[in-house]
């Protein structure tokens, strides 16, 4: 009788393939509804956050601050800092284009 309770079922190939194949679409299933209840949450934060917008209209100290921010004014740059920049050899070539471009602009 003890022996018997240590034997349990015997497995075939065909039983194991049948139960790989049943075990392998629920997986899947608890995968997909998974994913599915993660969507769903993330969704539902969406919906929960304000956007930019509505934080804007709604506390004006952020409008204080932008203006506060744009009456201080420009900030210059010394190009002529930036000029002899070791680049390096995997740089593209649009950075001196666009060192180029600044250079003209402050001329």
């Amino acid at each position: 009788e003890e022996q018997a309770r240590f034997q349990g079922t015997r497995v075939t190939v065909a039983a194991f393939l049948e139960w790989r194949e049943k075990f392998n679409k629920e997986k899947a299933e608890k995968e997909r509804m998974e994913k599915g209840a993660a969507a769903y949450k993330r969704e539902e934060a969406k919906k929960l956050k304000p956007t930019g917008r509505q934080l804007f209209e709604q506390d004006e100290t952020l409008a204080k601050s932008d203006v506060t921010f744009m009456e201080e004014g420009d900030v210059t740059v010394d190009v002529s800092l930036f000029e002899h920049e070791d680049l390096g050899s995997d740089e593209s070539s649009d950075e001196e284009e666009v060192l180029n471009l600044i250079r003209s602009n402050t001329d």
